[in-house]
């Protein structure tokens, strides 16, 4: 349901992920620059409609905000 919700969103506003598994079992993706807030949303979505299970980093007062929660629930 959150995957095919997510695919939905980021098809709405003109998105398409595609991804493709790294050869070996573990990996790590780097995505910069951040050109907009909406970077983060998207990439959450984008996280949502691939179905894989990854954490990721921010900027430590990023956790202190009452969306902290929330922030660490998410990766």
């Amino acid at each position: 349901m959150l995957r095919r919700g997510a695919r939905g969103l980021l098809r709405l506003f003109g998105w398409r992920s595609s991804f493709v598994w790294p050869p070996e079992p573990k990996g790590l993706i780097v995505v910069y620059p951040h050109t907009s807030n909406w970077d983060f949303p998207a990439s959450l979505l984008a996280k949502w409609a691939i179905g894989i299970d990854f954490r990721w980093i921010g900027k430590h007062t990023l956790f202190e905000t009452p969306l902290g929660r929330w922030f660490a629930r998410w990766g």
